[in-house]
């Protein structure tokens, strides 16, 4: 049913809190699908795909799936931020905020700081995150 409401795109708004409920079960991946597929007016998804960047092993899929929110993905950008200056964080945060162009424009300066990590990823990632961000 999932994956018929993603075909449906936007006229599957009705059904976003039915699809939120299902984002902590083995369904996660084919409602974040139906979620990206609905796009922008499945807005009241974002705060639980914003608490899922905790977590690594649902980090890239909940960023892809907020990528497609819009502007209503705006909450997202302070945590990100905040991952910039966790090592271990970092190069998903820079891929992330990579996908949200002018959104992530708050998090530029904190971008442009990591093209003088010691680190030649971290370096490389910011360059590519600076350039889908501009």
């Amino acid at each position: 049913m999932l994956y018929v409401w993603g075909a449906m795109g936007e006229k599957a708004q009705v059904v976003t809190p039915s699809i939120v409920e299902l984002l902590n079960t083995p369904d996660e991946s084919a409602a974040m699908y139906a979620l990206q597929e609905i796009g922008e007016p499945a807005h009241a998804a974002v705060p639980a795909l914003v608490a899922m960047l905790d977590d690594p092993f649902r980090f890239g899929e909940a960023t892809s799936t907020l990528s497609a929110m819009g502007p209503h993905a705006k909450p997202a950008i302070p945590l990100l931020q905040r991952m910039l200056s966790q090592p271990g964080d970092r190069d998903r945060a820079l891929e992330a905020l990579g996908q949200f162009g002018e959104l992530a424009e708050p998090a530029l300066a904190d971008v442009a700081r990591l093209l003088s990590d010691p680190d030649k990823q971290t370096r490389e990632a910011a360059e590519y995150t600076l350039r889908n961000l501009l």
